[in-house]
C-alpha cells in the first residue's frame, strides 16, 4: 500500500512542461534516466523504518497514519526534486542543447563516413583538434563567415552601382547626340539666314527690297484710310 501511494505520487510529481520521452535525443534522455535512477535511490535509502525509528511513540500506537505520513512525504520530496530538476534544465536550455550535440555527433560520423568513402577505405588524416590551432586560425575560421558575407553585399552593391553607371553613361551620350543635331539644325539656319542677308544686300536683289519697300508703303496707306 505504501509502495503504491509512493508511486502514485511520482507519476503525479512528473512536470506536464517537460518535453516528452519521444521528442528527446539520446543523450537528453540518459540525463532523465540517471537523475530518475539516482532520485529514486534517494528516495528507497530513506525506508520507512529510519522513518518510523524518528517517531517511536506513533510508530507504536498509530503505525498506518506514520505510514501514510511518510508516503506523503517521501511523494513530496521527489516532486519538488523533479520540478527542481525540470526548471534547472528549462533555464538552461538543456534538452535543446543536448539536442543539438546529438545531432552534431551524427552529421560528423556522416561526414566521416563520407570522406572514407570518398578515399576509397584508405585511412584518412586525423582532424587537428581546434586547441592546438594558433590564434590566427581561429580568428580567421571565425570571422571568415562574416567577412564572406559582407564581400557577396559589396559585390552586389558594386555590380548594382556598376549598372546605373552604365545607364547613365548610355543616357548621357544620347543627349550628347540630341544636343549635336540640335546645334547642326542651328547653323544650317544660321546659314539660311546670313545668305538671306548677304542676298537682301546684293544689288542684283535690290528689285526685292524695292518691291517690299512699295507693298509697306501700300499697306501703310490703305490703314490710314
Amino acid at each position: 500500500m505504501a509502495s503504491s501511494s509512493v508511486a502514485t505520487e511520482n507519476q503525479a510529481a512528473q512536470d506536464p512542461a517537460a518535453p516528452p520521452p519521444s521528442t528527446r535525443g539520446p543523450r537528453a534522455t540518459a540525463l532523465y534516466k540517471i537523475y530518475g535512477e539516482a532520485l529514486g535511490h534517494t528516495v528507497k535509502s530513506i525506508g520507512y523504518d529510519h522513518f518510523a525509528s524518528c517517531f517511536p511513540t506513533p510508530a507504536k500506537y498509530c503505525p498506518d497514519s506514520l505510514r501514510r505520513v511518510w508516503a506523503q512525504m517521501m511523494g513530496r520530496f521527489e516532486e519538488l526534486a523533479r520540478g527542481e530538476f525540470e526548471d534547472i534544465l528549462r533555464e538552461r536550455d538543456a534538452v535543446r542543447l543536448l539536442d543539438g550535440l546529438d545531432q552534431l555527433v551524427v552529421e560528423a560520423s556522416k561526414r566521416k563516413q563520407a570522406s572514407e568513402s570518398a578515399s576509397g577505405g584508405a585511412a584518412t588524416a586525423t582532424p587537428i583538434a581546434p586547441h592546438t590551432l594558433p590564434p590566427g586560425a581561429l580568428l580567421q575560421a571565425h570571422i571568415a563567415p562574416y567577412l564572406a558575407q559582407h564581400a557577396a553585399t559589396l559585390n552586389e552593391h558594386m555590380q548594382a552601382t556598376q549598372t546605373r553607371n552604365e545607364e547613365l553613361f548610355g543616357t548621357a551620350a544620347t543627349q550628347r547626340e540630341e544636343v549635336q543635331q540640335l546645334l547642326e539644325q542651328l547653323e544650317r539656319a544660321l546659314g539660311d539666314v546670313d545668305g538671306a542677308v548677304d542676298r537682301l544686300q546684293d544689288p542684283g536683289g535690290r528689285w526685292l527690297t524695292n518691291d517690299i519697300e512699295k507693298m509697306d508703303q501700300e499697306l501703310r496707306g490703305s490703314s490710314s484710310r
